[in-house]
């Protein structure tokens, strides 16, 4: 009989799962390092161009936030017009990430629940056109919205990070706004190099900074 799962006495079983943990822990660390990273420039720079409440890029999601409202400051100063960057970037995010989440939380539920789950993925791996058809048609219409909804954050990003980079190096924002949505890493980097400039911010109060009310009221 087909075993869609390896056997708890498989030897390379032992093997896999070391590899699998030591890809994970690395995978971890780098994603820390690059979160703190991330955080302590944009915590910098939302300083830099006053913003009241800088440590809003250590939160999950309300770093998106404050993302869209140093994009919204920079369109102020560029005399762009001033879109709601932080409302769009967080309710992309939370609504992305829920839907993302949705078919891990299907399938747990199933496993917990005990449905045969060996015998799906054994017919799926067998070529079984019914099983197969089933899957897909399933799962294409959340993949659909989350590809849209993916897109349409990627724009948004475009824009914001654009933004934000003219405040610093009006000369060079398209080319870090590439390389920050190309390369994962790339982003925190361009942040820390930028949290050392300044602004370019004018010296009177033609573009005051945001007040709390001003950010309550957004």
């Amino acid at each position: 009989m087909f075993q869609p799962y390896p056997s708890p006495d498989d030897p390379f079983l032992g093997v896999f799962l070391i590899v699998y943990a030591f890809i994970f822990l690395i995978a971890l660390v780098f994603g820390l390092a690059q979160y703190v990273m991330e955080a302590v420039g944009l915590s910098k720079i939302a300083k830099s161009c006053r913003y009241p409440r800088p440590w809003l890029a250590w939160i999950p999601f309300a770093n998106s936030y404050l993302i869209g409202k140093l994009a919204e400051v920079s369109a102020v100063r560029f005399g762009k017009t001033k879109r709601s960057y932080a409302v769009w970037l967080l309710t992309l995010q939370i609504i992305g990430t829920v839907l993302s989440a949705v078919p891990l939380v299907v399938w747990t539920a199933l496993l917990i629940n005990g449905v045969a789950v060996e015998e799906y993925s054994a017919a799926i791996i067998a070529g079984d056109s019914d099983v197969m058809s089933y899957a897909v048609f399933a799962t294409f219409p959340l993949s659909s919205v989350i590809s849209i909804l993916s897109v349409l954050q990627l724009v948004v990003q475009f824009l914001a990070y654009h933004l934000i980079f003219m405040l610093f190096d009006e000369k060079n924002a398209i080319l870090f706004v590439l390389l920050s949505l190309l390369v994962s890493f790339a982003f925190p980097i361009i942040l820390l190099i930028l949290s050392r400039r300044a602004p370019n911010l004018p010296v009177d109060n033609r573009t005051p900074p945001i007040s709390p009310v001003e950010d309550a009221t957004a």
